[in-house]
């Protein structure tokens, strides 16, 4: 339950940075976003996160959102 509510303020940060209009923020920006996220809440343990289990949590986040994008059509 831990790893889906990292995934989850990892999605919302991610998002919130994309809202930036100025510079305009690529997808692999986004990407790298994410697993640098998941890597800091692996080294601070935030909710529970291990190194290795926040690197998996940063990469699930970027993969669920784009599939979340696709899905709805966007």
């Amino acid at each position: 339950m831990e790893n889906i509510t990292a995934i989850a303020v990892i999605i919302g940060i991610v998002n919130g940075v994309s809202l930036l209009e100025s510079p305009k923020i690529t997808s692999f920006v986004k990407y790298l976003i994410a697993l640098a996220l998941g890597l800091l809440f692996g080294v601070i343990h935030l909710f529970g996160l291990t190194i290795e289990t926040g690197i998996i949590v940063g990469l699930a986040s970027s993969g669920l959102y784009k599939v979340s994008q696709n899905v709805g059509g966007k």
